[in-house]
């Protein structure tokens, strides 16, 4: 069985980084802070993940 691979840009992964963010009505310096001091809800810590993940695909460590 073979898994599947999902192929984005770089465009289409600062697409879906702006979109996440949206999805929360945060901006990315208050959802990090808040992520900081573990005061994210369950959404907002799959969402902050998420653009922790992406961050690293585009090399934003």
């Amino acid at each position: 069985m073979s898994g599947n691979t999902i192929v984005m840009t770089s465009d289409e992964l600062r697409e879906q980084r702006s979109e996440l963010l949206r999805s929360v009505g945060a901006d990315y310096e208050e959802l990090k802070e808040r992520a900081e001091r573990y005061d994210l809800r369950s959404r907002e810590r799959a969402v902050w993940e998420s653009i922790q993940s992406i961050d690293y695909l585009l090399g934003n460590e």
